[in-house]
């Protein structure tokens, strides 16, 4: 978080590999920034002050792994969906677009 409405993206996690990785079309330094609703930012904070992040700087990761990889968030979500009812075929990346283009 680099600012109370923005979180910076400097790297990804490789789909095949599951490794760290630069950004697509970017080159190594290069980042981007996206906008960040308050109630994210408080989540992620709240969170932080419970969990902590590890030594790499990271919060969000499993017990296999030092992050997560996109199959751990498909199974979060698909998890999330089931418990609040949800029988849309709303995937995490249409929710993505959604976001960006409104």
């Amino acid at each position: 978080m680099v600012a109370d409405d923005v979180y910076r993206i400097t790297e990804q996690i490789e789909g095949k590999t599951r490794e760290r990785a630069p950004l697509k079309h970017r080159k190594f330094g290069e980042f981007r920034e996206t906008p960040m609703p308050w109630t994210v930012r408080e989540s992620l904070l709240r969170y932080e002050k419970e969990h902590d992040a590890d030594a790499n700087g990271y919060l969000l990761r499993t017990q296999r792994s030092s992050h997560w990889a996109h199959t751990t968030l498909e199974y979060q979500w698909g998890a999330a969906k089931k418990r609040a009812g949800i029988t849309k075929r709303l995937t995490t990346y249409s929710l993505r677009h959604f976001f960006a283009s409104n």
